[in-house]
């Protein structure tokens, strides 16, 4: 039988606002160089990966 999953823990001050704060932030040009990469990758495997992803 499977294991269940445990539930994820809450975040709490610093921790929390380091969270948020990287939430809004809008991606870097590597991160984003990262993500095409990897839809790329996907494209071949699953029809509906790159079309208008990014």
């Amino acid at each position: 039988m499977a294991t269940p999953i445990a539930p994820i823990p809450t975040l709490h001050g610093k921790d929390a606002n380091e969270f948020v704060e990287k939430m809004f932030e809008p991606p870097s040009e590597e991160e984003i160089a990262f993500i095409k990469e990897i839809i790329e990758m996907f494209k071949d495997h699953d029809p509906y990966v790159g079309e208008d992803d990014f």
